[in-house]
């Protein structure tokens, strides 16, 4: 694939104002070729900081990546490239890792407000299964469930429990159609009992 754009700042900003869906294909499939890869050593080295990252890292490595794309690709279709000030690889890598340290922040912040719901909550039920003994499971234990879970399941528990979200609302969120949503619920907080249950045997 002929990539050369990726080291040609002005050609490259040039092809993203044209906005050639073609064209912008290959330039996004260039992006993926050449520098996922490096990302993601990234992504794991923050991951010794965040052992979050380790329970799915292909799911935030993706959307981390796919969101800085996209910032990156409106950034230099409205303001170009500067020269001098970073080389163009590193300027887009700027992005991507804002783009991961915002997720990061989402989790602990989403996490925060788990914890603050378990301990002002604790006979508050979450849907119809075994629910009354995670409300009642140490919140540390609790939190230490919850990152065990796939980034998905753990979405579907926020958006029910933090964010009181329809399920018009998660489906839109989640694409899938809104009649699946209660299952998807249901199949997350079972998952997340069966994790509680195999800590507290362990302990």
């Amino acid at each position: 694939m002929d990539c050369t754009e990726l080291d040609q700042p002005v050609q490259l900003t040039y092809l993203f104002r044209e906005k050639q869906q073609r064209e912008l294909n290959r330039i996004f499939n260039c992006f993926r070729d050449h520098y996922f890869h490096i990302f993601m050593g990234i992504l794991y080295k923050m991951s010794a900081r965040h052992p979050f990252l380790n329970n799915d890292p292909d799911g935030y490595g993706n959307d981390a990546f796919n969101d800085g794309l996209l910032a990156f690709y409106q950034r230099m279709t409205d303001n170009g490239f500067e020269e001098g000030k970073a080389k163009l690889r590193t300027f887009f890598f700027s992005f991507c890792v804002f783009k991961l340290r915002a997720m990061i922040s989402d989790r602990y912040r989403d996490q925060k407000k788990l914890g603050e719901l378990i301990k002002n909550s604790p006979q508050e039920g979450m849907v119809d299964i075994e629910v009354e003994d995670l409300l009642n499971e140490q919140q540390t234990l609790f939190q230490k469930a919850l990152n065990m879970l796939n980034e998905n399941q753990r979405q579907y528990i926020i958006m029910r429990k933090i964010d009181e979200a329809s399920n018009e609302e998660i489906a839109a969120k989640m694409g899938v159609a809104p009649g699946s949503v209660n299952n998807q619920v249901f199949v997350a907080f079972k998952a997340l009992k069966k994790i509680i249950d195999t800590l507290n045997s362990k302990q």
